[in-house]
């Protein structure tokens, strides 16, 4: 074969490969949220709902605000029986999204929730005197002798802990806990120890039955606050970190997902971070958040809970419903320091949202509202007298009216037209309010 010949092959052999080094390397392109969204409903409406969890958990990694995320996470772990898991990831997604769908889905699961809480309070309750009964009626004089038993002489006990964080460490959430050394073992001495065998008494070992959340990138209070709902027994350490912020969770010594029980200590490292300076407007709106906490503790009967969102400088308020609701003066005061921060209270009806520039005084703030109507009208209630000392925008999470109506509608106060109705990206109607009283949509 003559040398052109074998120029001309490899060309051809080269151009082969090229091409088709183009098909693999195109075939492996990322794949947009749509698509990922789409593959993990085909998967749950295929009843695989582990991979379509997998696929939600996967797209939240990089999107933590992607309401679709949270919201079909949810449905397949309610579709598994998991409704404390269903509300755990509604939390966490009422904390990175403002999308209504997520309070509207907490406020439909929390009666599940509480039967399921309920029902395993009473499992609990009958085992325990299932165990009581069955160990409690054996005579301690009818137990046989249990034969004794050799312990070796010397044991080797090491414990992993987690060595100094410098600031060029790198700390992978999911797959690379910080790099781990043996503590030196004890020496032991003496000639082998002997000792009877254990009594079975009514005490049994507690069974691991609580599954282990994501604590990592969670602020402290935040970790603990789950952790104490979940009745896991956490304890928190702090170490330099600079890859995290200050005071966020870096590394958990049991993985998300591990199944612990409550006696089952989880140890979550806190990060110390000295590059991150505390701003006087993070103080503020910590003070603000401590100011609205203790007042929603003090009034369980219309808060279901306050939540802090440092990145995005808000607090948001669950609301039992808004048909009666009025912040605190306190609460209201420490709002109006703050530069720019905002408030969010939501309820199964509406969502308000105040921006602290707009708060004009520092007494309470009325946000009494009730929403009714049909398909042709709406009305919302401002129920407060005179000015809201604040500009509000509502947002109507149970409106009635169809999309594709409400660009046409109007917004009336006191029969004189005060502007347009707009909407979100859901389709809801959003109005802006300053002043108590009736408003109108039609």
């Amino acid at each position: 074969m003559s040398a052109k010949k074998q120029i001309i092959i490899v060309i051809m052999v080269f151009i082969v490969v090229a091409v088709g080094l183009i098909f693999i390397i195109g075939g492996k392109g990322g794949t947009s949220t749509e698509k990922s969204l789409e593959e993990a409903k085909a998967f749950y409406d295929m009843y695989d709902y582990d991979k379509a969890v997998a696929i939600y958990n996967d797209l939240l990694s990089d999107q933590k605000d992607c309401a679709d995320a949270y919201i079909g996470l949810a449905d397949a772990y309610v579709a598994k029986g998991n409704i404390e898991k269903a509300m755990e990831i509604l939390e966490r997604g009422l904390e990175n999204s403002d999308d209504p769908r997520i309070p509207e889905m907490i406020d439909e699961l929390s009666p599940e929730y509480a039967e399921a809480e309920k029902n395993k309070e009473e499992d609990v309750l009958i085992t325990d005197e299932m165990i009581s009964e069955e160990t409690d009626i054996i005579p301690e004089s009818d137990m046989p002798e249990m034969p004794e038993t050799t312990v070796p002489a010397e044991t080797s006990v090491t414990e992993s802990i987690p060595p100094e964080t410098t600031a060029t460490t790198t700390i992978i959430e999911t797959t690379q806990p910080p790099q781990q050394t043996a503590a030196p073992a004890p020496v032991v001495t003496a000639a082998p120890v002997t000792t009877a065998a254990p009594v079975t008494t009514s005490a049994t070992t507690a069974k691991p039955t609580i599954e282990v959340p994501n604590f990592i990138g969670m602020d402290k209070d935040e970790a603990v606050k789950l952790a104490k709902s979940l009745k896991i027994n956490i304890n928190t350490k702090s170490d330099k970190n600079d890859t995290y912020a200050n005071n966020v969770v870096y590394y958990q010594s049991s993985r998300a997902g591990t199944m612990v029980s409550e006696k089952d200590q989880v140890d979550v490292y806190v990060c110390i971070n000295d590059t991150k300076q505390v701003t006087e407007d993070d103080l503020k709106l910590k003070a603000f958040y401590d100011a609205a906490l203790n007042w929603g503790n003090n009034n369980t009967d219309r808060v279901k809970s306050v939540v802090l969102n440092e990145k995005n400088s808000s607090v948001t308020i669950k609301a039992s419903s808004t048909k009666k609701f009025v912040i605190d003066e306190t609460v209201a005061a420490a709002f109006a320091e703050c530069n720019n921060a905002s408030l969010v209270v939501t309820s199964s009806s509406l969502s308000i949202t105040i921006n602290s520039s707009s708060v004009t005084g520092k007494g309470k703030i009325d946000l009494s509202a009730d929403v009714f109507g049909n398909e042709k009208r709406i009305t919302l209630d401002m129920k407060a007298s005179g000015s809201l000392n604040c500009t509000a925008l509502v947002t109507l999470s149970d409106c009635s009216i169809s999309s594709s109506d409400l660009g046409g509608m109007t917004l009336y106060y006191s029969n004189r037209k005060t502007g347009d109705v707009t909407t979100n990206s859901n389709g809801k109607p959003v109005i802006t309010v300053s002043d108590g009283g009736q408003y109108i949509i039609h």
